[in-house]
């Protein structure tokens, strides 16, 4: 699912949600999976993959640990 990309904040752009959400395809998982996986609620990845939620730098690493993919490198300042 595409999403809009004025709602995502400044610190975060499009290409590091997409990122998170083709490691998620990759890895076989639903969003209930990676959900799971990442410690956060099923609404939670939801909105954040699908742009209706703004992810904190938590959730964020949360994503990327669960997914095993570093943050992307303009986000290294976000420790895994």
């Amino acid at each position: 699912m595409v999403h809009t990309p004025s709602l995502w904040p400044g610190w975060l752009d499009d290409d590091a949600i997409n990122t998170i959400d083709k490691a998620r395809h990759a890895a076989g998982l639903t969003h209930y999976q990676l959900a799971d996986k990442a410690g956060l609620g099923y609404g939670t990845v939801a909105g954040i993959l699908t742009g209706r939620q703004h992810p904190t730098l938590e959730q964020v690493r949360r994503l990327c640990t669960a997914l095993g993919i570093d943050v992307p490198a303009r986000y290294s300042w976000i420790r895994t």
